[in-house]
């Protein structure tokens, strides 16, 4: 229990600390690889073994994160990120799919990856 509510605090910190100075992390030729590697710390902390509480507490900080992010612009680059064919938006939403495969689909997001899907994945029309 105790290691349960550090990694929970853990968790909170990344997030607060990330959010507090995103405008500035954005301005980083290399943000990719601090963001990709913040999505691998919280998935570590989602992966946690019979936690609950993580289990809960992960995927709403990251829904809270890349929400914040979305309306910061981070995602609506073009602009392929690192040694990648993708943007930011389709890595993300390749790691998030993953890693928390419920949010990916969740409409809060779904502005964040409508333009996020690669060309060669068309979207299935609703019946």
């Amino acid at each position: 229990a105790e290691q349960e509510r550090l990694m929970l605090r853990g968790v909170t910190l990344l997030s607060k600390a990330f959010l507090h100075h995103l405008s500035g992390l954005l301005s980083l030729r290399s943000f990719h690889l601090l963001w990709l590697r913040a999505l691998e710390l919280l998935e570590q902390f989602l992966r946690a073994p019979q936690s609950e509480l993580l289990a809960e507490a992960v995927p709403e900080t990251l829904k809270n994160m890349l929400l914040v992010m979305g309306a910061s612009g981070a995602f609506e680059s073009r602009a392929r990120v690192g040694d990648t064919p993708q943007t930011l938006a389709q890595l993300t939403a390749a790691v998030v799919e993953t890693m928390c495969p419920q949010l990916s689909g969740s409409p809060d997001l779904a502005g964040l990856w409508h333009e996020a899907q690669p060309a060669a994945a068309p979207a299935v029309a609703a019946a």
